[in-house]
């Protein structure tokens, strides 16, 4: 029942309950809104989330108006922290590789630029925290200056 609806509602994001989330959390915002989210990073890389990420400009022109045509051409990436695995001691080992990002439910532009950081190298999860948390904070600085500055 819940896959047929998810299906339905949010096809884009049907091949994780996590993917489908993102999609509900866009659509509860105003528009120019944000939504941060800490998830697997599956979503960047795999390529059954590839309509997820983006649909093709072949499937764009097929596209009934209205249809979500994926995250990079329908919200703005505003920040990202590739975690990878060791992200939380209390989930340990190569098994689940978290993502943080915070988007924008706006159209990206052309002069858009995202802050990003790849976090996956330490993978002692005692060391892991110690590394991110300073990150996390360089990275939520850095944006809400470019935020003040209007440079995003």
């Amino acid at each position: 029942m819940l896959k047929s609806y998810i299906s339905k509602h949010y096809a884009p994001g049907k091949r994780d309950l996590y993917a489908a989330f993102i999609l509900r959390n866009i659509g509860l915002t105003n528009k120019r809104g944000r939504v941060a989210m800490v998830t697997q990073q599956s979503w960047m890389f795999l390529s059954s989330f590839a309509d997820l990420r983006l649909i093709d400009d072949k499937e764009k022109k097929k596209a009934i108006r209205g249809t979500f045509k994926g995250l990079l051409r329908e919200t703005t990436i505003e920040a990202l922290a590739h975690l990878g695995p060791y992200a939380f001691k209390e989930i340990s080992g190569e098994v689940v590789k978290a993502t943080l990002f915070i988007i924008s439910n706006t159209p990206p532009i052309k002069e858009h630029k995202m802050i990003a950081f790849r976090l996956i190298g330490p993978k002692n999860p005692e060391r892991k925290p110690h590394c991110c948390d300073k990150h996390f904070w360089v990275m939520l600085f850095l944006w809400f200056q470019c935020q003040n500055r209007s440079v995003l």
